[in-house]
């Protein structure tokens, strides 16, 4: 069975995301898992970015508050309340960015057509 645990090359990647100074990485911690990795200040920038309260990113994950104000104090919150906090700041058009230059961004809107430009060869 294939293992998880990072080579070598990829332990310097795993550093450049800052996981050292926020988990104790195991050697089952893949760069994938740690590029996917929103950190306190991800969450707090995003909320300010959408201009969410801890009380309303709480609400839309249906999370308590505790969780919430937990997790931005630096303590331990279970995997599915940090996912969920996650999937509702998405759902409000955050994007997170990760690697060299984290942080967090609004999605780009779709591309929109005049409607004087839509015809069946740009229709999708």
């Amino acid at each position: 069975m294939a293992s998880n645990a990072p080579v070598e090359s990829e332990i310097a990647a795993i550093d450049c995301f800052g996981c050292r100074a926020l988990i104790d990485c195991s050697p089952q911690v893949t760069t994938d898992w740690c590029k996917t990795l929103i950190t306190i200040a991800h969450v707090r920038a995003a909320r300010g970015l959408i201009g969410w309260s801890k009380a309303r990113l709480a609400r839309e994950a249906d999370l308590p508050l505790r969780d919430v104000k937990d997790y931005e104090a630096g303590e331990h919150v279970p995997d599915d309340a940090l996912e969920a906090m996650r999937q509702a700041l998405e759902a409000a058009g955050v994007e997170f960015l990760n690697g060299g230059q984290p942080g967090v961004r609004m999605k780009a809107p779709p591309a929109v057509l005049p409607v004087e430009e839509l015809n069946a060869s740009n229709d999708e």
